[in-house]
């Protein structure tokens, strides 16, 4: 796996969650090479497992950790990319995250100091009591 350091083009995608019964179970990851990710997935298996949604992004780490932050209050095991949450919202989240990296990197453009700080704090999923983002999502739109 690559250093999370490094911006790094790939995709984000959402597999319905295997080995569960559970409606609204979703399994969200990242690949620089999706193909091959699909063989993977598919080794072994009956049938082959299609993604739901496959999003283009260019950095996976940092979209795929704002993506996680948002959704961690519906995340199904601690250490599991497993997500128990409505389709359609995580698929938004995702499409947010992506938006919102976006901007962050036309400031860096602009300010590399202030948002090279701002991108690491999201790659690495932590927050302090000084810095706190804010992205307004509603399941309704």
């Amino acid at each position: 796996m690559k250093k999370p350091e490094e911006l790094l083009g790939g995709h984000i995608y959402i597999l319905k969650a295997m080995n569960t019964t559970q409606k609204d179970m979703y399994k969200l990851g990242n690949s620089s090479d999706m193909k091959k990710r699909l063989r993977v997935y598919n080794t072994g298996n009956a049938n082959n497992i299609e993604p739901l949604f496959v999003m283009k992004v260019n950095d996976i780490i940092t979209v795929e950790g704002c993506i996680k932050n948002l959704a961690r209050e519906y995340q199904y095991k601690k250490q599991k990319e497993v997500y128990n949450i409505d389709f359609e919202f995580l698929q938004k989240l995702c499409i947010k995250c992506k938006n919102f990296i976006k901007q962050l990197e036309k400031e860096f453009a602009t300010d590399k100091k202030i948002t090279k700080s701002k991108l690491k704090i999201i790659k690495n999923n932590k927050t302090d009591s000084s810095t706190k983002f804010y992205m307004i999502v509603d399941k309704n739109k």
